[in-house]
Formats: C-alpha cells, sequence, structure tokens
C-alpha cells in the first residue's frame, strides 16, 4: 500500500526550502534511484551518493568525521593502531582503512561497519543545511577509490527529522495527512525495526496498529505532541503509513468516544457456534455486476492503487501478512485486524465501477482476508497452520515465494485448479488471474503462462488476426522456455490452425502428442490428419490427382 499520493513528486532539481533533505532521501529511497545527490548551501557543495536508493557514499566537507575516531570510539582499534595509520596516511597518501587492513589491525567486516557509521554521521551534518538549492544526477558515479556501502536510511530519516525539523516544518509536513485516517503499513509491521526506534517511540508506533485521527494520535502518545508529529512525518515519507477516509479512524485508547462515532466494520453474517465471521463480497453474492459500456463510478486512484498493491502482497504472504499482524498478535489483535481490512478492501466501494479485473481483484483480497481471519481465530487451526509452515521451512529449499524466494507449488496448483474451475465457467478474467498466479507461485512449470494466454486469447477484443499473432508469439516464448511443456504445444497448434498455419499446426500437435501420448483430443486430430492424407493419396495415381 503506497503514501506516494500523500507526498509531493519526486523532481531531480530544486530548494531544500521546498524539500528538506529528510524528505529527498526517502523519495529516492522509496524511487529505488541510483546516482547523486548534489547539495549547494551555506557556500558548502557536499553530495550525497545513491545505491538502489540507498545512501551509499557522502562527501561533506565541513565534517570531523574522520573514519580512524570512529573505528576508536568502536573500540575495532587502539591508539597506537590510530597514530600508526596516521603517520602511514601522511606518507602514503591512501585510504585510512586500507592501511589499517594491511596492518593487520582491522578486518573487512569490522572495517564496513566503521564506513557505514562514518557515512551515517557525516549525512546527519548535511541535515543543518535547510537552504540552498540540491541536483540529482542518475548517471552520476562514485569517484574512485571510493567503494559505494549502503547503509540503513530509515533510522538516518527518523534521527533526521527529531534533530532537525522545528514546530513550522512538522506542521508544514503533515499537511497532506489533514482531514485523514493514519495506520502504520504491513511493511512496518514486517520492517518496523529497521527505524531503531527507542523503546517509548516503539511503544508510540503500535498505537498506529489501526487507523487513528493524526490530531488525535499526537494529543494521545505518551512522548507528547511533538514526537507523535515526527512519528507520523517519518512513516509517511518513507511509504510506511497507510492513509484512509476520517471515517474509518479508531478511537485512542483510554480516550472518549466522539459524539459521531466512527462506522462499524462491515455486517457480517452470524458466525454460529464456534465459526469465525465472514465477510461476503456482495459482487459475487448476488449483487447485480456492472455492464460493459456502463457509465459506472470512477475508482479514486488511490484506492485503485491500494486494491493494486493489496492484491500483489496477499498472492505471496502468509495468513499474518495478509491480516497485516506479527505473529505472536493475539485474538483481538487478529480480530481488530480483519475487521479494518475487510472494512478497507470489501468490493462494495468498488461495486459500481466498470473495471471488471479491479472488482476481481477486489473480490481475491476479501475471500484471502476471510480465509486468513477463519485460520488464524482459531486456536486449532492456528497451531495447525504454524505447524505446516514449520515443516514446509524445514523442508531443503523451503520458505516463501518472493524476491529471490523458492517457489511453492502446492499453492500454485491451489490457484490452478481455480483457473480451471472460472475457465469452466466463462469468467475469463477471473480465469487469466488464477493462471497468472499460479505462475508467479511456481515459475517453474510451463502449463501455468500456457493456460494464461489461450485464456487472453480468448478474452481479448482485438482484431481476429491480431490477437492471434500476439498469442502465437507468447505461446512461442513459453515453449522456448519450457521445451517438455504439453500446454504450450498444444494451444500452439490450435493458433496455428486457426491462422490457417497447417504445418504449424501439424507439427506443434505432433509434439504435444509426443509430451502426451495420452491426451485424447491430440490422438483424434492426429488420426484425423492421418485419414485426411489416407483418402488424399487413394485419390491420386503416379501423382496425379484423380478426379
Amino acid at each position: 500500500m503506497s503514501t506516494t499520493s500523500n507526498l509531493p513528486p519526486f523532481v531531480p532539481q530544486g530548494r531544500l526550502e521546498e524539500r528538506p533533505l529528510p524528505l529527498l532521501i526517502a523519495q529516492i529511497l522509496n524511487a529505488r534511484l541510483s546516482g547523486m545527490l548534489r547539495l549547494e548551501a551555506e557556500g558548502q557543495k557536499p553530495w550525497i551518493f545513491f545505491e538502489d536508493g540507498f545512501p551509499a557514499g557522502v562527501h561533506a566537507p565541513r565534517s570531523s568525521d574522520y573514519l580512524g575516531q570512529v573505528l576508536r570510539e568502536l573500540g575495532y582499534i587502539d591508539d597506537a593502531a590510530f597514530n600508526e595509520s596516521l603517520m602511514r596516511l601522511a606518507k602514503e597518501k591512501r585510504l585510512q582503512g586500507q592501511i589499517l587492513l594491511d596492518m593487520g589491525k582491522l578486518d573487512e567486516k569490522k572495517l564496513a561497519r566503521g564506513l557505514a557509521l562514518q557515512i551515517a554521521r557525516k549525512i546527519s551534518r548535511l541535515f543543518a543545511l535547510t537552504s540552498g538549492s540540491y541536483d540529482f544526477f542518475e548517471d552520476d558515479v562514485l569517484p574512485l577509490p571510493l567503494e559505494a556501502i549502503p547503509i540503513n536510511p530509515f533510522a538516518l530519516v527518523y534521527n533526521a527529522i527529531r534533530n532537525t525539523y522545528k514546530a513550522d516544518d512538522l506542521k508544514k509536513g503533515l499537511n497532506p495527512l489533514i482531514g485523514r485516517a493514519v495506520r502504520a503499513s504491513h511493511q512496518f509491521v514486517e520492517r518496523g525495526d529497521l527505524f531503531e526506534f527507542p523503546p517509548d517511540d516503539l511503544a508510540d508506533a503500535k498505537l498506529l496498529e489501526e487507523f487513528r485521527l493524526p490530531q488525535e494520535y499526537v494529543r494521545g502518545v505518551r512522548s507528547g505532541p511533538t514526537s507523535g508529529m515526527m512519528m507520523l512525518i517519518a512513516l509517511m515519507y518513507c511509504d510506511m503509513l497507510e492513509t484512509e477516509e476520517a471515517s474509518f479512524a479508531q478511537p485512542m485508547p483510554g480516550a472518549r468516544a466522539a459524539a459521531s462515532p466512527a462506522p462499524q466494520a462491515p455486517a457480517v453474517p452470524h458466525p454460529g457456534a464456534g465459526r469465525a465471521p465472514q465477510v461476503e463480497a456482495a459482487g459475487r453474492r448476488g449483487a447485480k455486476p456492472a455492464q460493459a459500456g456502463a457509465t459506472g463510478t470512477a475508482v479514486p486512484a488511490a484506492l485503485r492503487d491500494k486494491i493494486n498493491a493489496k492484491f500483489e502482497q496477499v498472492k505471496t504472504a502468509d495468513h499474518y501478512g495478509v491480516l497485516e499482524v506479527p505473529r505472536d498478535a493475539d485474538g483481538e489483535r487478529i480480530k481488530k485486524s480483519f475487521l479494518t481490512l475487510a472494512k478497507v478492501y470489501h468490493p462494495d466501494r468498488v461495486a459500481d465501477s466498470t473495471d471488471e479485473d479491479l472488482r476481481h481483484r477486489m473480490d481475491v483480497i476479501l475471500s484471502k482476508i476471510n480465509e486468513a481471519y477463519q485460520v488464524l481465530s482459531s486456536s486449532g487451526g492456528r497451531e495447525q497452520y504454524e505447524q505446516k509452515q514449520a515443516q514446509e521451512k524445514a523442508k531443503p529449499g523451503g520458505g516463501a515465494q518472493g524476491a529471490g524466494g523458492q517457489p511453492r507449488p502446492e499453492e500454485a496448483r491451489v490457484q490452478f485448479q481455480k483457473g480451471l474451475v472460472f475457465m469452466k465457467k466463462g469468467d475469463l478474467t477471473a480465469a487469466s488471474e488464477a493462471f497468472r498466479w499460479a505462475s508467479e507461485l511456481d515459475p517453474k512449470n510451463g502449463d501455468y503462462p500456457a493456460y494464461r494466454h489461450w485464456v487472453d486469447l480468448q478474452r481479448s477484443t482485438e482484431p481476429a488476426e491480431v490477437k492471434l499473432h500476439n498469442a502465437k508469439g507468447e505461446l512461442a516464448a513459453v515453449i522456448k522456455a519450457f521445451p517438455e511443456g504439453f500446454w504450450g504445444f498444444r494451444y500452439m497448434a490450435l493458433v496455428c490452425q486457426k491462422l490457417g498455419d497447417e504445418q504449424g499446426y501439424q507439427n506443434n500437435l505432433m509434439k504435444a502428442a509426443k509430451l502426451n501420448p495420452k491426451d485424447v483430443d491430440c490422438a483424434r486430430e492426429i488420426r484425423l490428419i492421418g485419414l485426411r492424407k489416407e483418402k488424399e493419396a487413394a485419390s491420386r495415381f503416379f501423382g496425379l490427382k484423380l478426379k
């Protein structure tokens, strides 16, 4: 879920008065940019180098944070090693870290830690520059002999806000949140430790596990309104703050309920004895679907982005991730999160939209939220689920599919079966999404993308020849990646047949039959081809066609 719509767009050139350095660092992180941020302020021309969004180098002319002093403070070198390295530095004109390595006084790991702390300290000094200009150059590289040392930008941004932002800066920074409800995102649940909050600040952050009105939050935190404002700005800058309509806000713990209470969670069917509540998707339970060509209601861009982001998240997240709660969450926390998410992602919010894909995604999200709650709200179900997770992780190569993760063939098969059901019912949009999902969960199975491209061919509204040639190109890529995949050749044969490419049809059909000799349809079509050839041969005499 993104908060970028709450911030001004990143521009590569501007004034620090309009975009202070903590905001620039956060925006470069969110955009995962690489390059050089050059500043000109107060007679200085410092720069910060970024690698994939992370600060990884700095030049701060007035900084006195020398590497040797940092290493000595960390206890990595003693005074004798420090003094000897200074003497060699004056003679050899080399980097002090390299000299200490050659002296055997330091290892690579400790040097990297010392350099990271030195970079963080130097950048922290630059936060005092509040007026001046900046330029970002994506093509700039780190000057030799310096090496990129990526550092933690989250703690850097938070400490910068705490140490340099004045009251006016805080009020200006919080302008985008006026009239909204806010909550820490699921990313914060997973990565909040990167901010390195002290205990009191961490306790304040936990109050944002539910949607709050910003003004109530800053008045209710134990560390005081100023600290509360700093917390909100840091989370907003680092894309870890969700925003919603003010009506989604929950009262702060211990606060008196407002005269006009927030709306209740979406109506849920009576749970019955021992059953967890389950929110129903009106779009799948009898509500009249939006008709193609109808005017409908435009879905706000912020809500559309939120739906798309959550849809991608639920594909690979476990039940805790889907409900956006930590693994040690108690039953009350799980229930509260479920009711909030069921309200945020209820299909009624897009029921009037003519975007069929968006409505389907909302249905999928709600079904995953319901499924996760059904499991985690039951003590027995939760225990079995965690045991199954532990068993999966214990397997060689176990773990979740994601960035650099392992395939999840079991879940992929479930999505594939759902796709077949949707395909049979004629819901090609849902079928395509299920097959795409299966492909992402198990990228080693070539049948899933083959099915997806075949379904996309059926649902395409482009001219027949155009969509057939597009499908042919997509299936050719599948066959190249999966030469042992039956359905790639099978669907390629059907596409060639529709294009009138008889030779391509027969060649791909033969390859499909070779991969799966038991396929009845392939066998029947090959038999018909054989009969046609025999009939044609019988009608010829010495190569001449008989009339």
